[in-house]
């Protein structure tokens, strides 16, 4: 028994030793970042102003460092209406305001041009607010002498507003094609400053100014009570040729995420997914290719978490960003995201986020999300455009404090820190026998689903395959949410078509079908219980799954 118990504070150190250390540095160390951010307004729609104003007072930035910009209220915007209503009032501020000090003294309306080098500079962060234009369109009459030296392919000069800010520290910068970032894989965040080349811009936008509004307390909140869910990535199935890059990095992407200790799920299918996949407590969502929400993005909602990250590569992700349907980044903010990454044209796919970079920065090194972003984007004048708070943190607390935190409050979410120590021992090969033990030593495993469930799919794991069924129907009666439930059923059904009995089999597929009406795929649930009951002699069952499938295929 002495063993067992040096067996399981060794388990706990993983979590709460080295490791994390290394993923959740001491951010009190890093003071008063909201005097590092400028926020920019449209100061035609009062909406703007309203999200400008929140954002301020929730992290801190001093009023004088919030511009109102009168600007127009579409999305798409000319090269000229950028140059004198976004990027030259905002230099001007932030020139004036002391902000930015450059090589050259200013006159009293700077250009860029003018004013050579950035030699010092305290704000780092630029955020852009609902109303604030998202695109600017091409221009075939600018002459660029520099046009002739890029490659054809990219002989473009249209941007995200985004980007194209992103590069106003430059000291000079073409218009066509995509510029260097600078910071690309930075591993130092001080090479993510204005001095090096590059503003982080992102902005909190969406369909609407709600959703916008609720970005950073989205953000504050996961700091706050740590980010805890699942992680769901969906490749193509490709393991070669030149789109092959796309699901190498959502591969590499799962394994980082998986060994930080977040429980993940991954298809290998061409096919995305189909809108009757079940997903529940969804802290990150990695997917692609298709042009619109589609598949379990096509319903009104997503049981999404505070902090939640979902990414969908697509080309034009962003083209239309204030859409509940178009495209992707609005339908996911929408859907209750709270930050995304995407793309108002096309951007190719070497010019799209480097997810690792971007996850590996954000969960485990001393990264905001901005920092993250920035930092997995090689380009700057370009395609790319982050939504979200620039200084959402999710591992702003060290584990052991929030783990304690959550421990004194007696906080149902302690669950997800227990289950985040027995993730990572597990990628460190820590034995199912150990894991189970741990988990059976913990107080609320008893009455908690989603530990319930845990155990259930170590026992699997360590092929004690009738221990694990009888955990799973446990995990049932132990109060899981709505939609933990219905992915709980599917997935136990699918485990049991195996092993049996069939009854069990069908009577998941009747509870989803009795209790959860609007479930998309009733028409595959149907197609399933057929030959279920046809093998049951259920002869009422197959009467009911017979005229069902002719109902629903009309």
């Amino acid at each position: 028994m002495e063993r067992m118990k040096v067996s399981l504070r060794w388990m706990a150190a993983c979590l709460f030793g080295g490791v994390v250390a290394l993923a959740a540095p001491l951010r009190a160390q890093v003071p008063d970042l909201g005097r590092t951010v400028v926020v920019v307004f449209n100061s035609e729609m009062s909406a703007s102003k309203d999200i400008a104003e929140h954002y301020a007072e929730r992290r801190s930035v001093p009023a004088g460092q919030v511009f109102g910009l009168a600007l127009p209220k579409s999305e798409e915007i000319t090269r000229e209406q950028y140059l004198k209503q976004i990027e030259q009032p905002i230099l001007e501020r932030l020139v004036k305001g002391g902000h930015w000090t450059f090589d050259k003294e200013p006159d009293a309306s700077p250009s860029r041009a003018e004013l050579g080098a950035l030699k010092e500079a305290t704000v780092r962060y630029a955020v852009l607010c609902y109303g604030v234009p998202t695109k600017i369109a091409e221009d075939r009459n600018l002459k660029e002498s520099a046009r002739d030296q890029v490659a054809e392919l990219l002989r473009r000069n249209e941007a995200s507003v985004d980007s194209q800010l992103a590069s106003l520290p430059m000291e000079s910068a073409a218009w066509y094609g995509p510029l260097t970032n600078p910071g690309y894989l930075a591993t130092n965040t001080a090479r993510l400053h204005p001095t090096n080349g590059i503003l982080m811009v992102t902005r909190l936008d969406g369909p609407n100014p709600d959703v916008a509004r609720r970005l950073v307390d989205l953000s504050i909140q996961a700091e706050t009570q740590g980010l805890w869910g699942r992680a769901y990535f969906d490749t193509r199935g490709i393991s070669n040729g030149n789109l092959a890059m796309g699901d190498d990095r959502i591969r590499k992407s799962e394994e980082l995420v998986s060994t930080f200790g977040f429980s993940t799920e991954m298809d290998a299918e061409e096919a995305t997914w189909g809108p009757g996949f079940p997903m529940s407590d969804v802290a990150i969502y990695v997917g692609w290719y298709a042009s619109h929400a589609s598949g379990p993005f096509s319903q009104p909602s997503i049981d999404f978490v505070p902090g939640a990250f979902a990414y969908h590569l697509h080309s034009f992700s962003a083209q239309i960003l204030r859409s509940t349907d178009y495209n992707w980044v609005g339908p996911l903010i929408h859907r209750g995201a709270t930050a995304s990454i995407g793309y108002v044209n096309e951007p190719f796919l070497t010019g799209t986020a480097d997810l690792p970079a971007f996850f590996g920065r954000l969960l485990y090194g001393r990264f905001t999300y901005a920092e993250s972003a920035w930092a997995s984007l090689n380009s700057l004048s370009w395609q790319g455009l982050v939504v979200g708070d620039p200084l959402y943190r999710p591992g702003l607390k060290m584990p052991q404090q929030l783990h304690a935190e959550l421990d004194q409050e007696q906080s149902p979410l302690l669950a997800w820190s227990h289950l985040l120590v027995v993730n990572r021992n597990q990628a460190m090969k820590a034995t199912p026998t150990q894991l189970i033990e741990y988990l059976r030593s913990q107080s609320m495993t008893k009455t908690n689903a989603l530990l319930t469930e845990k155990l259930g799919d170590l026992n699997w794991e360590d092929k004690h395959y009738s221990d694990a069924l009888d955990y799973y129907d446990m995990t049932l009666e132990r109060n899981p949410s709505k939609s933990e439930r219905l992915r709980m059923l599917l997935k136990y059904a699918r485990l049991r078509q195996f092993y049996g009995p069939r009854k069990k089999v069908i009577a998941y597929y009747r509870e989803v079908l009795a209790d959860y009406p609007d479930y998309p795929a009733r028409l595959e649930l149907y197609e399933k219980l057929l030959p279920l009951a046809k093998e049951e002699r259920d002869t009422a069952l197959v009467e009911e799954c017979e005229e069902a499938i002719r109902k629903l295929k009309g």
